[in-house]
């Protein structure tokens, strides 16, 4: 894919994902990895007003000049990258999966059939966001896992493209979703 078509298909996805809901405005940011590069939404970008000059080209072992207008997260795009195989990154504040990270510790367990399927769990990472440490913890956790939640914060999704990010988001936040109502009709 030419670096045309791929900023396309971060436009497209990066829309989809606010207006399905799993972000909203500049909440949220998204990087794919080509060789050595990282290309990334620049800092304050709005996901659903995406267009060509939203993007930057960064080095992804190269921390010197010109990555200040990249996201604050790219530190954490940046060492995910580095510890696994995924081409893509979907990072988003999805309100359930972001709110159930405060109620679980560890991992959020999904209830629902394709969340058990195509998930398993939703691990549950502590960190400051934009920090090498959240980055180092996320990426040990995203060799195994295509998904995982920076607890209170957002949902990293990852994928060999967004069509796969932005397919593991949604399933995580749908489960997410029905854990909630589920807990809301059951505990009484």
């Amino acid at each position: 894919m030419n670096i045309v078509e791929l900023k396309k298909e971060m436009i497209n996805y990066g829309k989809k994902s606010v207006f399905s809901g799993l972000t909203y405005a500049n909440l949220g940011n998204m990087s794919s990895r080509i060789s050595d590069k990282v290309i990334i939404t620049k800092t304050g970008t709005d996901l659903s007003d995406l267009d060509f000059d939203s993007f930057i080209s960064v080095d992804l072992f190269d921390v010197g000049k010109g990555n200040e207008r990249a996201s604050v997260e790219l530190n954490v795009h940046r060492e995910i990258y580095k510890a696994t195989f995924w081409k893509a990154i979907l990072h988003v504040h999805s309100p359930f999966c972001s709110a159930l990270s405060l109620c679980f510790s560890e991992k959020i367990k999904p209830v629902d059939l394709e969340g058990v399927k195509f998930l398993e769990d939703i691990p549950v990472v502590e960190g400051v966001s934009g920090t090498l440490e959240l980055g180092k913890r996320l990426g040990n956790v995203l060799k195994r896992k295509k998904v995982a939640v920076n607890k209170g914060h957002g949902l990293f999704a990852c994928g060999g493209d967004f069509k796969e990010a932005f397919i593991n988001a949604s399933i995580a936040e749908h489960s997410a979703k029905l854990i909630y109502i589920y807990k809301t009709f059951n505990e009484k």
